[in-house]
């Protein structure tokens, strides 16, 4: 990491008391001094230490100390900001308004985005079958209906040349008697 900067930007510390004291002291002074890091905080989620949760923006060679917004810990780097929320810490998005959502419960809510579509087209293929096979019965019913047609058009002229046969006969005898 010395050896090939810039390399962070950002940093989230997860402080306990064992480790608080150097990371509000050498942590802080590596990633000011050394590091150049734009965004240091430092959280404890068990709130062991005091401040639980602070965050520091680097301005020349040394940290300030991030003021909350509503409550919040403003990240210029992430564009978000950093809280609690229902005991985790969380992301919140400013500029939508939202709380982005943890990997789990994206992950979750994409599963089921996958299951909607996955149900969304196989309804889709199932009336696509269904509309299918009313095509391929109408075709069935119209030849159906063709051929008899024909046969009905056949037996027409059949019977029109049977009787054509009939007059034909009954003129020569009519005319022989």
């Amino acid at each position: 990491t010395w050896e090939q900067p810039p390399t962070l930007d950002f940093v989230l510390e997860v402080a306990s008391p064992s480790t608080f004291e150097n990371d509000f002291t050498v942590k802080k002074e590596i990633y000011a001094k050394v590091l150049r890091v734009k965004e240091y905080y430092i959280y404890d989620p068990y709130y062991e230490i005091e401040p639980a949760f602070t965050g520091f923006r680097l301005v020349g060679e040394a940290y300030e100390e991030i003021a909350l917004i509503e409550g919040r810990l403003p990240s210029e780097v992430l564009g978000l900001e950093l809280d609690e929320r229902e005991g985790v810490l969380r992301l919140y998005d400013p500029a939508a308004s939202v709380w982005l959502e943890p990997n789990r419960e994206r992950a979750d809510a994409a599963e089921a985005r996958v299951v909607q579509e996955t149900h969304a087209r196989r309804a889709a293929e199932a009336r696509a079958e269904q509309e299918t096979q009313a095509r391929t019965q109408e075709t069935h019913a119209r030849r159906a209906a063709e051929a008899r047609a024909e046969q009905e058009t056949q037996a027409r002229q059949e019977a029109e040349a049977e009787l054509e046969k009939l007059r034909t006969a009954l003129k020569h005898l009519q005319a022989a008697e």
